[in-house]
Order: C-alpha cells, then structure tokens, then sequence
C-alpha cells in the first residue's frame, strides 16, 4: 500500500487535518486488503465541521463499498432540502453495512398501514421495526415491529 494519501484538500498548520471546498475536493483511496474490515470490530475517526447555511447538500463521508460482491460501509449525511416530509431529516448522520449475505429472494409481506413512506428502520432484539409516514388528514406515523410471515 503507497504511503502517499495526501489529500486534495488545503493542510491546516496543524499538518494533521485538511480543508475541503465542499464542491470538488476528494481523497480517494485505491482498494487494498489492509482496508478490509474483515469479520471483527473497526473504528472510523473523523472530525467534521459544515457551515450552518449551506448551498449545497452533504453527502458521503467515508466509503468503501463493491458494488458487485454487495460488501462494503458507508458514513455520511443524509439530508433532504426542500422536501416537507423530510425537513426533520436535515443534517442526519447515517451509517449503512452490506456482508452480500441474505436471502436472494424478495418476499412482498405488505406495507405497514397506511403508510406511504417508511421513514426509518431498524433492528433491535432480532425484530425488525419500521417508522411509517402516514399522509392522512386525521393520520400520523406510527412504529410498526415485523413478526415475520405476513404479520
């Protein structure tokens, strides 16, 4: 693995940390093994500071992710301008981990409720739990656990 991850951004007098210009600076790192998380536990560092007014939206962090073997992480921000749904979705961080395992089959078991959207999900327990936006005048979202089947 080359030493050289010098990256396109400006150096700080501090030498350790870089400013990017939000537009067109980038650190790209070519794969290697030793960048594999592999089966255990691994650490991301950063220290990440953003305007407060912001013309433009904030995306990936860090990324390392095959597309073709479905493995890989992602951190970054998600964030959803403009939109009403999503207003409270501003600035959000999100951490996202693909192994290619699972199922290669797709079962439809439904929609939660009324739902038209699901706004969140997440496992707790081994249960899968999904927080719907329900787009009725007389409605609001709820949180719905998947029992498995078609329950």
């Amino acid at each position: 693995m080359s030493d050289d991850l010098t990256p396109a951004g400006k150096w700080l007098a501090d030498s350790r940390s870089t400013h990017f210009d939000r537009h067109t600076a980038a650190v790209e790192v070519a794969h290697d093994e030793s960048l594999d998380p592999g089966p255990g536990d691994f650490s991301i560092s950063l220290w990440l500071n953003t305007e407060s007014q912001l013309d433009d939206v904030l995306g990936d962090l860090v990324s390392k992710y095959d597309p073709a073997q479905r493995k890989g992480f992602n951190l970054g921000f998600h964030d959803g301008p403009g939109v009403t749904s999503t207003h409270s979705n501003s600035r959000h961080l999100y951490f996202g981990m693909d192994d290619g395992a699972g199922d290669e089959q797709w079962t439809e078991v439904g929609r939660p409720g009324n739902s038209v959207k699901v706004a969140g999900l997440a496992v707790w327990n081994g249960d899968l739990y999904a927080g719907s936006y329900e787009a009725g005048e007389s409605e609001t979202g709820h949180v719905y656990r998947y029992a498995g089947g078609s329950q």
